[in-house]
């Protein structure tokens, strides 16, 4: 495996860190909200655990997606001639196109 994939797969394995923890605050959350359970070791209140476990899934979500921007800042051009493009699953000839058309404007 070449650096950009182990990055990539690592990226990817963060994401999903995030997702669960993000998936179980907003689950912790709405149980102390609806007085199902009492979490009373936490001092925050459920709206930020909320606000903290629907930025998670965000950053999880777009980690598990690839974290195209991430990745290209980090590997702009690898030197064993891996297309990074080709590691997120894209199509880079799309993007050529949609660049090509950019520039025509």
């Amino acid at each position: 495996m070449k650096a950009l994939e182990i990055f990539s797969a690592g990226i990817r394995l963060v994401g999903l860190y995030f997702l669960g923890r993000g998936l179980l605050d907003v689950f912790w959350a709405t149980m102390d909200e609806l007085q199902i359970t009492s979490r009373s070791v936490t001092a925050s209140p459920p709206v930020a655990s909320w606000i903290i476990g629907v930025a998670c899934v965000a950053i999880g979500l777009y980690f598990l997606r690839g974290a195209p921007l991430l990745v290209n800042y980090s590997f702009p051009n690898d030197p064993n001639g891996t297309d990074s493009n080709e590691v997120l699953g894209r199509d880079s000839e799309l993007d050529e196109e949609a660049t090509s058309k950019d520039n025509e404007l």
